[in-house]
Formats: C-alpha cells, sequence, structure tokens
C-alpha cells in the first residue's frame, strides 16, 4: 500500500507518518516548509500543479491529507479569509477531485467548527451543518467538495486536537496553551460557556490509518467523553500538581465565534474504531508523560 501525506509536519500528520515509517510501509510525506531531518518534502497544496504531479508520478493508494488553516481567529481578517478558503476549500476540493480521476482514496480532516454549537446533544455525522466563523465556512466548503467528488472518500471530523507536533513548536493546541500558562506561574481564566471533545492525535491516526481500509463518508472521531475548557484547564492543573490556576470565565473575547457546544457523536466511531476510544483523561496523561520526557 502506497501512502502519501499531506501536511506531515502538523499533529495529525505528524503521528500517521510515524505510526507509517514504523510499521515500514511505503510513505511520502510532504509539507509546506518540508523537514529534511524527517525526510519530509516540501509541498504547498496550493499550487494545484505540484499537487497533480506527486500524486500522478508517486501512484498512492491512499491520500492522507492533514494539511489545513486552521487559526479561526485569524481567518476573520481580509489575508485570514483568502487563505482559509484557499487552503481549506479550494484546495481541498481540487485534490479530492484529482484523487477520484485517478481511483486513489481521499482521508480528508475536518471540524466540529462546521456546526453552530446550539443543538443539546452531541453532533452526529447526518446532523445537517451550521458554521459561525469564516474558518467554519471554509472547512465545510472542503468537506462539501470532498464528499461530492468521491464516495470513496472519507471525511474524518474530529475536534480539540493536541499532539507532539505542538509540543516541538511549543504552540498549536488549547493542551499546550493551558500548559504554558500554568508554567507561567501567573493564574488565568478558562472560558466555562463551551465544551468540546478532546483529540489527542496519536489515537486519531491509529484509527484513521485503520478506517482508511474501510468504506467512506463521514465518521466523527476524538477520544471519549466531552467537558468544558475550564474542566479540562483544571484537571490538567489538578494532574501535574504545580503553577498556575485556572479561574473560571463565561466570555472570551474573539474574532471568530466558536460553538458552545462542540461535542461530537462518537457511536459510529465506537463501533468501527472501539480500540482507540479510550477516555480523554487516559490519552491527556499519557501526553503529559510523553511531554515530561520530551
Amino acid at each position: 500500500m502506497r501512502n502519501l501525506i499531506l501536511g506531515a509536519s502538523g499533529q495529525i500528520g505528524t503521528e500517521i507518518h510515524r505510526i507509517l515509517s514504523k510499521n515500514g510501509e511505503d510513505v511520502v510525506a510532504t509539507s509546506l516548509s518540508g523537514s529534511s531531518k524527517r525526510k519530509i518534502g516540501a509541498l504547498d497544496i496550493t499550487e494545484f500543479s505540484s499537487v497533480e504531479k506527486i500524486i500522478a508520478e508517486y501512484k498512492p493508494d491512499i491520500v492522507f491529507n492533514a494539511a489545513a488553516f486552521t487559526m479561526a481567529d485569524q481567518a476573520e481578517s481580509p489575508d485570514g479569509i483568502r487563505q482559509a478558503l484557499l487552503i481549506n476549500a479550494a484546495a481541498g476540493t481540487f485534490l479530492a477531485k484529482c484523487c477520484a480521476r485517478r481511483c486513489v482514496k481521499l482521508v480528508h480532516f475536518s471540524s466540529s467548527y462546521v456546526f453552530d454549537g446550539r443543538l443539546d446533544r452531541p453532533y452526529c455525522e447526518k446532523d445537517h451543518p451550521n458554521p459561525i466563523s469564516v474558518y467554519g465556512s471554509s472547512k465545510l466548503a472542503g468537506d462539501i467538495g470532498v464528499l461530492n467528488a468521491s464516495d470513496r472518500h472519507l471525511l474524518i471530523r474530529t475536534c480539540g486536537v493536541y499532539g507532539q507536533a505542538a509540543i516541538e513548536r511549543g504552540n498549536g493546541s488549547f493542551v499546550e496553551a493551558i500548559l504554558r500558562k500554568i508554567e507561567s506561574g501567573i493564574d488565568f481564566g478558562v472560558i466555562t460557556t463551551q465544551k468540546s471533545n478532546l483529540a489527542y492525535a496519536a489515537d486519531v491516526a491509529e484509527a484513521v490509518i485503520d478506517l482508511a481500509k474501510g468504506g467512506g463518508g463521514i465518521v466523527n472521531f476524538a477520544n471519549s467523553g466531552c467537558a468544558t475548557w475550564f474542566d479540562f484547564a483544571s484537571w490538567i492543573r489538578k494532574e501535574i500538581g504545580s503553577g498556575a490556576y485556572p479561574f473560571q470565565i463565561g466570555h472570551y473575547n474573539s474574532a471568530a465565534a466558536r460553538p458552545c457546544n462542540g461535542e461530537l457523536d462518537l457511536s459510529r466511531a465506537a463501533i468501527v474504531a472501539p480500540h482507540q476510544l479510550r477516555p480523554w483523561q487516559d490519552a491527556l496523561a499519557d501526553y503529559l508523560a510523553n511531554r515530561k520526557r520530551a
């Protein structure tokens, strides 16, 4: 099986690359800047001719598209709007069509931000999206392009992603941001009016590699359980046992609107990928232990 990873320096892409390489799989990994140290080639997914060329030359069986514009607040600016729509919508749609023409399966990643967060229950795969931010709208446009291109393509909706790549960068996830604030020694506010799942990138990657061998469509995936962002921060502070404390706030000023209820229904994932669906507390404890050793 030949595997092509786009966005291999991101949180999920890093883990997919690590697992496939460890398993001795045939894999080509790319990211925007590349990394000779990690054997990652440079590829800008908005350069459509380059994307088509690598697919034509490498002839992958599966393409994992972990490349995305994920900065929700920056997406509200004029330049951010352009980048979000180009990377998340236009590039995702082009990639999906390119893969479909060559009978290549695409695994594409989406977000709970495609929903408005007004439901009083978790969002399932069949719920109607209604994004309330530019970022969410750009992700939804890409989702539609992917699903329309081929019924073999697999769309993974997730949320609250964190992983090894964020440790290396020192930012890029809610979990890492909270840890930096705790380590600063200055008490900080965390919102209580938004709830979500968390998704450990290593668990997402393991599940997705297995799911890619099956059918297409949409699958929600995260670690099991849900909490408010304040609850997550409080659990982290208790787990590490020292540093600054979070305190509750009811509102957070940000450029992008965020769904108050970002919880995903994981019922389908529990059937198709049950061994990766561990509680968020167990996954986060593993991350903290790995971070301490890093």
